[in-house]
């Protein structure tokens, strides 16, 4: 690690971005999470086997080594160990499901993936106990379900990490969820403030935690994880909130990126999809939110008014606005 001029802080120079993708395999989903980001969209039919298929020779095309398969939830996909098998066969060095734990509660399923060519998954897992995280999915036994999906994927040899929404309903149960990760060891635990985007926007009022008390409980359960699990991370919350903890900070305006993130302008270019060429139309997607794809390929546009607050709106998120507090501050050069 190395310092970084007059901020007497830490700079974690290993957190660059990445060779890796999410390839989105759809919105249908056998939970109801309350801050899913596509809770509108869940009855939206997947694309195709084929379209997917696209998605993984692209993202090869283009120097990817790693590929996350997301929803949705994609073990509700019949064709998943087909998917994963394409993967295998293309080269990718790392084959990994996104996924909520309840398919994968069943272990002849999750030998099956992994004879297909599963090597590593990423586990939501919301609460320290089934009341918090049953009540987060609205789903009930799902809690049971993903650890007894972790149990799998430990006796199988399968790396995996974990992924926790950090909102008003569990934020104070960090320190104790951090006791239970201790006790099963993933090699990765990222802590997500929730993020206010896409269909989950109009829940901000109540699931979004404070940064400062996110900030409390999260240094609470790094300080119970560190030296125990190898990495930590928290992500969309300022450095000035982590004083002492910044190492551990990512995926903010600040720093980008952490090893297991997904590179940023393929993920937007998958997620849109491959339905047109790389175009003034597409950078205006990418850059302002004025004219966006719909998920498999078709195009969307939307009003002149739209068009400059979805300029506004981007540009704020892109560049970070700090008001005069901000100003004093050891961090405002960042």
């Amino acid at each position: 690690m190395e310092k970084r001029k007059g901020l007497g802080m830490e700079e974690p120079t290993s957190l660059k971005a990445t060779k890796r993708v999410k390839i989105p395999t759809g919105f249908k989903c056998n939970a109801q999470c309350k801050y899913c980001y596509y809770i509108d969209r869940l009855d939206m039919e997947n694309p195709s086997k084929e379209y997917v298929k696209t998605l993984l020779a692209y993202a090869k095309e283009h120097g990817i080594r790693d590929v996350d398969f997301s929803g949705g939830e994609s073990t509700i996909r019949g064709d998943l160990p087909d998917l994963i098998s394409s993967a295998r066969k293309l080269g990718f060095r790392n084959r990994c499901v996104i996924t909520n734990g309840i398919r994968l509660a069943n272990g002849e399923y999750m030998e099956e993936l992994v004879n297909a060519g599963l090597n590593e998954i990423l586990f939501s897992i919301e609460g320290s106990r089934a009341e918090i995280h049953d009540s987060l999915t609205r789903v009930p036994g799902s809690f049971n379900k993903v650890v007894e999906s972790i149990r799998n994927a430990k006796k199988l040899g399968i790396r995996f990490r974990t992924n926790t929404t950090v909102t008003k309903e569990n934020v104070k149960d960090l320190p104790e969820l951090a006791k239970f990760l201790r006790e099963i060891r993933p090699a990765a635990v990222n802590f997500i403030k929730f993020n206010p985007w896409s269909d989950a926007a109009p829940h901000i009022e109540k699931l979004g935690a404070r940064y400062g008390e996110v900030a409390k409980y999260a240094k609470r359960a790094i300080d119970l994880l560190e030296g125990v699990i190898g990495l930590v991370n928290v992500r969309y919350i300022p450095f000035c909130f982590m004083e002492g903890y910044e190492k551990h900070v990512c995926n903010f305006s600040q720093l980008k990126y952490d090893p297991d993130e997904w590179l940023p302008w393929l993920r937007l270019r998958l997620e849109k999809g491959l339905g047109f060429k790389e175009s003034l139309d597409y950078w205006l997607s990418t850059f302002t939110g004025a004219i966006k794809y719909l998920p498999f390929g078709d195009i969307e546009t939307f009003s002149l008014d739209e068009l400059l607050n979805g300029v506004v709106k981007e540009f704020d998120q892109e560049w970070y606005r700090k008001g005069e507090t901000c100003e004093g501050c050891k961090y405002y050069p960042i």
